[in-house]
């Protein structure tokens, strides 16, 4: 297959993840708000708590954490200093923001392997009060591992195909 339609295949399933991750991102953290708010009343008006919505919370926001993290690698709307970079000449340019690219795979590649090992532990350990299995929380580590992985080669084969890898992120 040529690079081009590889990369037009790519782009079109990161953008759906996208849509999917900032979807679930959002109804986690508008029913998160509502659970939350639930237990701070419960707990300085009738002096007690449901312990399960503290567990929920943390499980939400890990997963918000992981799919939030890799919308910003789908977005390129990490925080950089490219004062060096913007002084490079146009092809020099383009290779150190590749190989920023390459060097952010690897690190992905390494968050998913591991990843999927901590999760595994998790099924062995639970939440006190629910009795959820720890499992559901790490598993958001490998999955939003895993889409930023499809974010970085979506960026990496437009570079490659002479595309703009996104109009409002790196050149």
């Amino acid at each position: 297959m040529h690079v081009l339609h590889v990369s037009r295949m790519l782009q079109g399933l990161t953008s759906r993840i996208a849509s999917l991750c900032r979807m679930i991102s959002i109804v986690i953290m508008a029913v998160l708000s509502v659970l939350v708010f639930s237990q701070v009343i419960l707990r300085f008006v009738f002096s007690s708590g449901a312990a399960w919505i503290e567990e929920f919370a943390m499980i939400s926001m890990m997963w918000v954490a992981f799919l939030g993290g890799s919308l910003v690698f789908a977005d390129q709307s990490c925080i950089s200093v490219t004062i060096l970079i913007e002084r490079l000449q146009e092809k020099n340019e383009r290779i150190v923001r590749m190989i920023f690219h390459i060097f952010a795979l690897v690190f992905f590649c390494f968050l998913l392997i591991y990843g999927v090992q901590f999760a595994i532990l998790g099924l062995k350990m639970k939440f006190g009060a629910s009795g959820i299995p720890k499992f559901w929380s790490y598993l958001s580590i490998p999955v939003g591992a895993l889409f930023s992985i499809l974010f970085e080669l979506d960026h990496l084969l437009r570079k490659a195909s002479g595309r703009q890898a996104n109009p409002g992120g790196d050149k």
